[in-house]
């Protein structure tokens, strides 16, 4: 569920349940130093308007935390709510709250494409970034165990219950120091990925840098790389090409038993796209009036 402003707001204060896990560095979704970027106000918050993924669990979240009422005889409390930890850099705006047992649930509609990821019910077999998110409110809320409410592709409702694990929850609020550390003295992560390089040092100042040696020595590891994955593509484009030649105008092939497939090489469907180039020559003024600038991308190539 989209978060109030109120609840941004607090985000300045600390690492939320959803974004521990980026903040461990495990997130394939955000890396570290994106999460960095947004919280010191260098990227904005994602914008979930228009995704339909976001809207519909919105809208579920309600029904998930009512029908986990109705299944378990829990009371659940359902306000928004943010609670900062008393001592660390650690957020939580939990979905639910059970004051009877001093717990809480999360809720969760997911794709069912994604059920696979999830075990048998009542257990704690759930994805991993869910367990860390539970985690996370049991640390700011000193719970004894979480719940996970989740409904699997729209009729697949399962509860998941998370215990306590203090080996887990030191990780957490050791990472959770660790990157708030980062947020308070402005000093970025270091890049995980190449995206994360390139989110860095988005443009280029013009200076001259000299190499070290070590460096000096990774750039010739990469020019004999290149070389070596040039080579490697030669001699695919050339097998690939004698297959096509044997397949001619044939979309399948199959082994010699005819049981198995080796390869398929099918059109695809014909597709429509609007043609620039024609309407700058038809209505140039027009054209001249829908031009943005954009900024360029940075382009690496070894010398």
């Amino acid at each position: 569920m989209p978060l109030t402003r109120k609840q941004l707001a607090a985000r300045s204060r600390g690492v939320g349940g959803s974004e521990m896990f980026a903040a461990l560095g495990k997130d394939p979704r955000c890396s570290r130093l994106e999460l960095y970027m947004r919280k010191v106000g260098e990227l904005p918050e994602p914008d979930f308007d228009g995704d339909e993924r976001v809207r519909f669990g919105t809208l579920l979240e309600p029904v998930i935390r009512q029908e986990f009422a109705r299944r378990t005889g829990y009371h659940v409390i359902g306000r928004r709510l943010t609670y900062v930890h008393r001592s660390e850099p650690i957020i939580a705006s939990p979905d639910g709250l059970i004051p009877s047992i001093g717990a809480g649930v999360e809720c969760k509609a997911v794709d069912k494409f994604e059920a696979e990821e999830f075990g048998e019910p009542e257990s704690d077999q759930v994805p991993v970034r869910y367990v860390v998110q539970c985690a996370t409110y049991m640390v700011v809320r000193d719970a004894p165990e979480w719940y996970l409410a989740v409904l699997i592709g729209g009729n697949d409702f399962r509860i998941y219950r998370i215990p306590r694990d203090p080996d887990l929850e030191a990780a957490i609020v050791a990472g959770a120091r660790d990157f708030w550390n980062h947020v308070e003295r402005r000093r970025p992560p270091d890049p995980a990925t190449p995206d994360d390089v390139r989110l860095r040092w988005p443009k280029d100042l013009g200076l001259t840098v000299h190499a070290t040696p070590a460096i000096a020595e990774t750039c010739a590891e990469l020019s004999a790389a290149i070389t070596r994955r040039k080579a490697a593509g030669i001699t695919e484009d050339t097998l690939k090409m004698e297959i096509q030649q044997f397949m001619a105008d044939a979309s399948e092939l199959v082994d010699v038993d005819g049981r198995k497939k080796l390869a398929t090489w099918r059109s695809a469907r014909a597709s429509r796209r609007f043609d620039a180039e024609r309407f700058a020559t038809d209505h140039p003024e027009l054209y001249a009036q829908y031009l943005r600038e954009q900024p360029g991308s940075r382009r690496f190539l070894l010398k």
